[in-house]
């Protein structure tokens, strides 16, 4: 059997006069009258980029909300231009955090839902771990969400060598998907399989708050 080691790792950011050297290309914002908050960006193999997030406009640049808060992915040119964007979740709050191109050229997005019409034959508590698969035009393949009847947030994803997918969040949940809640807030950490079903989870802290905010794989 092999083993799939990773490293829960805290990111700190820093500033640097090397920044002040490099001139601005170009420069663009996106979405409504709103919050609208980006968490991460990636390549595209046409040099352009997706864009992740959450959005509680429901104008300007989103044309589709679902609820109060979406998760939202926008699809931009080498040049900043829309492409296209597509607003996900149910009639609650629902955000993205990070994304990840899969082995067969998709996106997995991971993030958490308040939502219950989105896995509604597992939604389990008040915010669920959320994990998406999309194509590359926007389309989801599949979704599923994880938790307890507490809180459980998704904050990273890496995928595995066996083209599955680790997740990191964390939980205050001690039911459910959750099998051995140790205190107030734990880091949780879920193996899933290529198409999303949950192969094993751990639970990880003391009797106090634990949260995990980054996955990053060991080798």
């Amino acid at each position: 059997m092999k083993t799939i080691l990773f490293s829960l790792v805290f990111v700190f950011f820093i500033s640097s006069t090397l920044y002040s050297q490099h001139s601005i290309d170009w420069q663009k914002s996106f979405g409504g009258t709103t919050i609208d908050e980006p968490t991460e960006i990636v390549p595209t193999t046409d040099g352009g980029f997706l864009l992740i997030g959450s959005t509680n406009s429901q104008n300007g640049d989103v044309n589709s909300p679902q609820g109060q808060s979406d998760g939202w992915v926008v699809k931009i040119s080498s040049k900043g231009a829309i492409e296209w964007e597509k607003t996900f979740g149910g009639v609650l709050n629902d955000s993205l955090r990070t994304i990840r191109v899969t082995p067969d050229g998709y996106f997995v997005l991971v993030g958490s839902t308040e939502s219950t019409t989105i896995d509604s034959n597992n939604h389990k508590g008040m915010f669920d771990i959320w994990v998406v698969k999309i194509k590359g035009n926007g389309d989801i393949l599949w979704q599923k969400t994880f938790g307890g009847s507490g809180i459980d947030i998704g904050k990273s994803i890496e995928v595995t060598s066996d083209s599955g997918y680790v997740v990191a969040g964390f939980t205050n949940s001690t039911n459910g998907d959750i099998t051995n809640s140790r205190g107030s807030t734990d880091f949780w950490v879920l193996k899933l399989s290529t198409n999303g079903t949950l192969e094993w989870e751990k639970t990880y802290g003391g009797s106090g708050i634990d949260e995990a905010f980054s996955l990053k794989k060991y080798s």
